[in-house]
């Protein structure tokens, strides 16, 4: 993963409300950024956009693996455990149901690691 573009993301997106036309159209601008690298590459991103503990880059961390090619078709449930363990408050459990919701109804985890 690119450390520069991880900055450039974190100082574009600080604070930029999620609910937003701004928000919106920086995510159309900056998500195809991420459509060449491989899949992992842009689930680290996520993951270090989570890790971050801003409620908004957690959610620019979701949408960049939600709108990848392949990215949200390869996630695991160690990859969803991961994210899992971040959440802190009901914003973050809306946050991790847009990735954990999605991988579950394509098969990616099982009905016994939802209910665990």
């Amino acid at each position: 993963m690119n450390d520069q573009f991880f900055r450039e993301v974190v100082e574009v997106f600080n604070d930029v409300h999620v609910v937003s036309r701004q928000y919106r159209k920086l995510i159309k601008e900056y998500a195809p950024r991420t459509h060449d690298w491989p899949a992992h590459e842009v689930i680290d991103l996520g993951l270090r956009l989570w890790e971050t503990g801003k409620w908004n880059l957690r959610w620019v961390g979701s949408d960049f693996i939600a709108k990848h090619p392949t990215a949200h078709n390869t996630l695991k449930w160690k990859d969803l455990k991961k994210f899992g363990e971040m959440m802190d408050h009901w914003g973050t459990v809306d946050i991790f149901n847009s990735l954990a919701g999605p991988a579950w109804r394509r098969g990616q985890i099982s009905d016994e690691q939802v209910l665990a």
